[in-house]
């Protein structure tokens, strides 16, 4: 029986004897991670809020990037891992981040059409009519300035 598991489930399963096979990372397929998605609406609305949002995220991968030890030992106190387990899964989850928190359209294209050409939407989207970077690369700029 094959499994996909994702970090830190997959560190842990291997700990307990399950062989991997491979990683995403490993077999080279691409995915967007995970963004911020937020309704223009909201966004509109809200934008303070969004903007100071943004922020924290950018701060927090950049505290990924910079303090290896720091956000380790969140790991091993979040899932409640050994140290040299959650040295793993950061190792592992570390290279899916993006420190600009934008996801590369390419790969969201490439994501988009094969979930068009398996049937899990129903039409097909065009990730650049579909994102919108103008506010995340507003707050870029000012930190980039500071």
């Amino acid at each position: 029986m094959a499994r996909c598991s994702p970090s830190p489930n997959n560190v842990i399963m291997t700990q307990k004897g399950f062989n991997q096979l491979t990683s995403t990372s490993e077999a080279g397929v691409n995915f967007p991670p995970a963004g911020l998605t937020v309704h223009v609406n909201k966004l509109q609305k809200e934008a303070g809020q969004i903007k100071r949002v943004m922020e924290a995220l950018l701060d927090s991968l950049d505290l990924i990037e910079t303090d290896s030890a720091r956000v380790a030992k969140y790991i091993q106190s979040q899932w409640k891992l050994t140290p040299a387990l959650a040295l793993e899964t950061q190792r592992l989850v570390r290279p899916t981040l993006v420190a600009t928190g934008k996801m590369n359209l390419e790969d969201v294209q490439e994501f988009l059409d094969a979930a068009y050409e398996n049937g899990q939407i129903q039409q097909k989207a065009n990730s650049k009519a579909l994102m919108d970077y103008g506010p995340l690369d507003d707050v870029l700029k000012t930190r980039r300035s500071k």
